[in-house]
């Protein structure tokens, strides 16, 4: 499990107090005294640890698509995006996912 920004606060602020590692764990609402040890020793707060990623975790379900959607937005600009989706839809059929109907 991830600590959050604020679990390591309580964290630090336990083991200020002279808390052991497995006291601060457990005020924190966390399961392991590893994870006190893992933030005492790296200095930083989860949000400070995360790398920007450089990859996209799905496929870009528009790519083939965009050129197309970008043109009719330049010349329409007007054009709202359930519109614009509504017409792939029709154009694509089986490609895209209008989901569930709303059912009036």
């Amino acid at each position: 499990m991830t600590a959050t920004d604020a679990q390591v606060g309580i964290i630090m602020r336990e083991r200020r107090k002279g808390r052991t590692q497995e006291q601060a764990a457990a005020n924190a609402n966390l399961k392991s005294r590893q994870t006190v040890a893992k933030y005492e020793r790296v200095g930083q707060l989860p949000s400070g640890l995360k790398q920007p990623r450089s990859y996209s975790t799905w496929p870009d379900s528009f790519v083939a698509d965009w050129p197309m959607v970008a043109e009719m937005l330049q010349n329409a600009p007007e054009l709202e995006a359930k519109a614009l989706f509504e017409w792939l839809c029709e154009q694509r059929p089986g490609q895209y996912d209008e989901g569930p109907s709303s059912g009036g």
